[in-house]
């Protein structure tokens, strides 16, 4: 037997066994300290997302701001204003700028057959006539029109054709 083994026979430790136990106890322990960030289980300096410490959410991250009173705001966590989409004073899209990037991106659109649509825009207002071959094509070429910066209004006219027999 050697001089450091606690057991005298190799059957009476069952490493793969041990192993398999203190995993499980481990991730048992993981999972119980998991919170989400909505959850108030409190923090010295404040919540988890004003600048706080010492939270499951903020501690050992590596990019933390730590705040031991609270008194800062996180600038890596705080809410910026959104501007997106607000141009000068007067500022209106043209229509041709409008049109060419509604029939672009019907044109890739991977579920959308654009080969049989018109798009006519005029001061913003898009209309789409032609035939699809189902509803959900006519509604998401209405919903790709809609995300087009500029777009005022939609007309949505196309008509949904099913396999002709002549």
């Amino acid at each position: 037997m050697p001089k450091h083994s606690r057991f005298s026979n190799s059957d009476e430790f069952d490493r793969e066994r041990w192993d398999r136990e203190h995993w499980e106890q481990w991730m048992d322990t993981v999972r119980s300290n998991q919170r989400a960030p909505e959850d108030s289980h409190g923090s010295f300096g404040g919540t988890s997302y004003d600048g706080g410490v010492f939270t499951p959410a903020t501690y050992g991250g590596g990019a933390e701001f730590y705040s031991v009173t609270g008194m800062y705001e996180n600038p890596l966590l705080e809410k910026k204003a959104d501007h997106k989409g607000k141009g000068p004073k007067g500022y209106k899209r043209s229509d041709d700028r409008i049109h060419d990037e509604v029939c672009e991106r019907l044109t890739h659109h991977p579920l959308i057959d654009a080969s049989t649509m018109d798009v006519l825009v005029k001061d913003g207002e898009v209309t789409l006539t032609g035939e699809v071959t189902d509803r959900r094509m006519k509604h998401f070429a209405e919903d790709v029109v809609d995300q087009v910066s500029g777009v005022r209004e939609i007309h949505n006219q196309l008509r949904i054709f099913r396999d002709r027999v002549a």
